[in-house]
């Protein structure tokens, strides 16, 4: 058993809920959290001693990690779409590094869905400053095999009445 880290040390701005998803990778790589309104869907981690590196700046390999994390599930509850989605392209241009103790924000953005594939952007900020732009693709799979529950895995979602931004209507 891997042991997770405790979310109170990265201390998340108010409104911030720990995200319950993922198995052991992401115990490790977080703790990550999300804050939900009405209207809005947006991920979020303070960069901790474990996410950086060498140069004391935020490992970019953990940058991608949050990017694809915040775009994929961005997208799953943006679109209504309760599937875990796996993504088949991501792009990343970095603009500057994410400091030891920065709140790391992300809100991924619809470009454009089709039937089987969202594509989707979003620009990552260490305390409010642009440090990462990120492109992806992410694949919807048919059938419910990769299913979540939303409600038991975002149960804040619900209390604040949110409602996703780009589903499509049934």
């Amino acid at each position: 058993m891997i042991p997770s880290i405790d979310p109170a040390l990265a201390n998340p701005p108010p409104g911030f809920h720990p995200l319950r998803h993922g198995g052991n990778f992401n115990m490790l790589a977080g703790p990550f959290f999300y804050r939900a309104t009405k209207t809005s869907f947006v991920t979020g981690f303070r960069i901790l001693d474990h996410h950086l590196n060498p140069a004391n700046v935020m490992h970019g390999g953990m940058s991608v990690v949050f990017a694809d994390m915040t775009l994929g599930l961005g997208m799953s509850v943006k679109c209504g779409v309760h599937i875990f989605m796996p993504t088949v392209n991501l792009t990343t241009d970095f603009l500057s590094g994410g400091k030891a103790g920065a709140w790391i924000e992300g809100d991924a953005k619809l470009i454009r869905r089709t039937r089987g594939m969202v594509f989707a952007e979003t620009v990552l900020t260490a305390d409010g400053e642009p440090f990462l732009r990120c492109s992806g693709v992410m694949k919807i799979p048919a059938g419910n095999a990769m299913a979540f529950d939303r409600d038991a895995l975002f149960p804040e979602l619900k209390t604040v009445g949110y409602e996703a931004e780009y589903a499509v209507p049934a």
